[in-house]
């Protein structure tokens, strides 16, 4: 079945399709969620609440727009909701991260999480590691295609500096 066949039967009410529409995300949304959330728990509980709403909502779903636009829209606007979810400065945001370690892809988040502010951190998520487009983050994001151009720019800049202070040069990590 297309991702279309399985929302529309979603909509028809078949738990079979919305069983289907939660394994062609959960991987994804829930790697966003434990780079939000404080702990695995919390993000376990965005993430059921994620669905209940797309299944109460699927039928305001605009097919125009990606499904994985408004999914993660909707758990974006449910941590916010929820501040006291969100990761403190400094915790580890990948399971089993050294910070000690030299910078990989595997720890850039964690330096990321501790310099960048909290949309900044989610627009840089969204653009690279879910590879969603300028326009695509902009939408989960509310914020305009210009805030997401100058916002990108500025993000990658901070955290150049962060990385160049702590002696690993350029980001290239992200730039590949």
């Amino acid at each position: 079945m297309t991702e279309k066949e399985i929302i529309q039967g979603c909509k028809l009410g078949e738990m079979s399709c919305f069983k289907q529409l939660i394994s062609l995300y959960d991987v994804k949304l829930m790697r966003f969620l434990n780079m939000r959330c404080k702990n695995q728990q919390d993000a376990e509980d965005i993430f059921q609440e994620t669905f209940i709403n797309v299944l109460k909502y699927i039928d305001s779903y605009r097919t125009e727009y990606a499904f994985s636009t408004w999914l993660f829209n909707i758990a974006f606007n449910l941590i916010k909701k929820r501040p006291q979810l969100e990761q403190e400065l400094g915790d580890n945001l990948v399971a089993g991260s050294d910070t000690s370690a030299p910078i990989s892809s595997s720890n850039i988040w964690i330096v990321a999480r501790s310099t960048l502010e909290n949309e900044q951190l989610c627009l840089l998520w969204f653009i690279y590691a879910e590879g969603y487009t300028g326009s695509q983050a902009a939408e989960i994001l509310d914020r305009s295609l210009a805030w997401v151009k100058i916002n990108l720019v500025r993000a990658k800049q901070k955290l150049r500096e962060k990385l160049t202070e702590q002696g690993v040069g350029l980001i290239d990590l992200l730039e590949g």
